[in-house]
């Protein structure tokens, strides 16, 4: 045992990994803290929305008040403990008052991304999760759901109310709510909250009060300097994912801070949305995707006020949804020093959906960005070994019973000991040094071999390769099974790929701009580098840089931001031909041939 870590070593090479930390005792439902802040800070800032030049917001005292009259409304739309508020809006006010109403009840609350109200003609995503939902209500800020529902021939099965529908009544029967309200408990289901779909059909994770309330008393003991000052978050991760839903909308309500929606995203246009919101929020905790900070990053550069108002009462940074690579993580500590406000912490952890979502953390005090940390208390993570490296599976207080209406999947998603089968693929930094932590090394539904029997480990590869490529490339998708030898399909940062030529301001095509030898010599310094570390599951033989970006839309890339390897590889049948054609078109960038 370290201070850190305590480690049990099993037969056969297995390990679990222990927090020696304690989980305190914390609280039976999520409700409890809403009920709690609304009396002690009834005056100060909950929520706030941009609204033109200013901000909408909206006080403890102000949401309690709203969220009793919209859960009164809901008890007169039929919802159920059986029958969940399906809501089917972005990020904001209304939202999160509506999710709070439904929990208030005992009613399960379902934030769906409102993009799948717009999927016409089929509507097919929408379609499942109402299928496997079987809502009682909808909540909308706007009739798309409603035309959606009668595209879908459901429209006579569903109420579809807005903010304003559903504080409408003028009268509240308190009898009823006071009945409603006694039944959550910690049991209670506060939330479903649907997969990504990125290993298969979006699934229905259930989230008991319990959880929400363990995960975010293990980060409360993970980050105690919460406890000095309550947290104020600018924040654009969508409520229909764990990590902005759960994570940080639970920090926010666990602590008593304010949140403040942001309408940016991890996209050029959104990044410019984003600074413009830091210009007047300064932030105490900062969460964006390794993509959004790269594009944050490049757009501070030319907004001093945004920079210096971000960094002014930092206390953290973290990574959500996958690895930040290297060059953007320096680029992040060099901005920060830059500011003059000192060192500042920048955090990774590991979860899922299933996990509420945090099971690890890095240290705030650890050197370095690597890694995925080790177990917050009360998680136990075990290591099964897989191959060279171990499959990851979870113990603990946050981790879910199940899925929504599918009680079958239950016999596979424990082991024997009822740890949760992640899917994910991992292995000690240091095997010597355990409390150095634990190296996340991709999934497995997404590892595969080459035709010459050799694994190829593609998280930690594409990781190598974006640190190589320095920041030329925003992300890459690695291909393919069964083939002699390695190959990336890059998708460009075009800005730095103009400054690189010299003129940011270029009118030059991207197929012009990929054809640039500039920019070919570039990738291709860097391909060499990394073969020279590794054999040849370890580096790319050949790149196909490719104009545009991952198309969302398909689900190549969600919207927080990664990649979707198998979907992507899939979708691009036809680039990854031209990555292995006998002889590749001029597009094709090889180690082994001069251009």
């Amino acid at each position: 045992m370290t201070s850190r870590v305590s480690v049990e070593r099993r037969d056969e090479g297995e390990l679990v990994l222990r927090n020696p930390q304690l989980l305190e005792p914390f609280d039976a439902t999520m409700v409890e803290w809403f009920e709690h802040w609304a009396a002690v800070k009834s005056g100060e800032v909950f929520l706030g929305e941009r609204v033109g030049e200013g901000w909408n917001l909206v006080t403890y005292g102000e949401a309690h008040d709203r969220v009793r009259r919209m859960a009164g409304m809901l008890l007169q739309r039929g919802v159920a403990p059986s029958r969940p508020l399906l809501i089917l809006a972005p990020n904001g006010i209304a939202h999160a008052l509506a999710m709070l109403a439904a929990m208030y009840i005992g009613v399960p609350a379902a934030s769906v991304a409102p993009a799948y109200a717009n999927s016409a003609p089929d509507y097919a995503k929408l379609a499942a999760v109402f299928d496997a939902l079987q809502p009682g209500a909808v909540f909308s800020e706007d009739r798309r759901a409603a035309a959606a529902l009668r595209a879908m021939g459901r429209n006579h099965e569903f109420t579809v109310d807005t903010g304003s529908d559903l504080e409408s009544s003028s009268t509240l029967d308190t009898g009823a709510l006071k009945a409603a309200r006694s039944t959550v408990k910690p049991g209670s289901v506060a939330k479903v909250v649907f997969t990504s779909g990125s290993t298969g059909a979006p699934k229905g994770v259930i989230h008991t009060h319990r959880m929400w309330s363990a995960n975010q008393q293990q980060l409360a003991q993970a980050w105690p300097f919460l406890r000095e000052a309550p947290p104020v978050l600018l924040d654009w991760l969508p409520w229909s994912h764990t990590f902005g839903g759960n994570h940080n909308f639970g920090l926010v309500l666990r602590h008593g801070g304010a949140l403040y929606v942001d309408d940016g995203a991890a996209t050029p246009a959104g990044i410019a949305r984003t600074v413009r919101n830091l210009r007047d929020i300064a932030p105490t905790l900062y969460f964006n995707v390794p993509k959004g900070y790269d594009l944050l990053l490049s757009a501070l550069e030319a907004d001093p006020v945004a920079r210096a108002n971000l960094f002014s009462r930092l206390r953290l940074l973290k990574c959500a949804a996958a690895a930040m690579p290297a060059h953007v993580a320096t680029r992040l500590r060099e901005t920060a020093q830059a500011s003059q406000c000192g060192p500042i912490p920048i955090v990774t952890g590991w979860g899922s959906t299933e996990t509420a979502p945090a099971a690890t953390a890095t240290s705030m005090d650890a050197e370095g960005h690597q890694g995925i940390g080790l177990p917050l208390p009360g998680v136990e993570l075990k290591l099964t070994p897989a191959g060279a490296s171990y499959e990851l599976r979870v113990r603990g207080p946050n981790v879910t019973p199940g899925y929504w209406r599918r009680p079958e999947l239950a016999a596979s998603m424990f082991d024997e000991e009822g740890f949760y089968r992640m899917g994910d693929l991992g292995n000690l930094i240091d095997s010597a040094r355990p409390e150095f932590g634990v190296a996340f090394e991709g999934r497995l539904a997404e590892e595969f071999k080459l035709s010459t029997g050799t694994w190829v480990q593609v998280s930690p590869l594409r990781l190598r390769s974006l640190a190589a490529f320095g920041g030329l490339v925003l992300d890459a998708v690695v291909a393919a099974p069964n083939r002699d030898f390695v190959g990336l399909l890059l998708f460009m940062n075009w800005e730095r790929c103009r400054a690189l030529l010299g003129d940011p301001g270029t009118s030059a095509t991207e197929q012009q701009i990929i054809q640039e030898p500039q920019i070919r010599d570039a990738i291709r310094k860097a391909m060499s580098e990394l073969a020279r570390t590794g054999g040849s599951a370890s580096y790319p033989a050949r790149c196909l840089p490719l104009t545009g970006g991952p198309d969302s839309a398909s689900g190549e890339i969600t919207d927080k931001g990664y990649i979707n390897q198998a979907l992507a590889l899939r979708r691009r049948a036809a680039d990854v031909e031209r990555l292995y054609a006998a002889w590749p078109d001029s597009g094709v960038i090889c180690l082994d041939r001069d251009e």
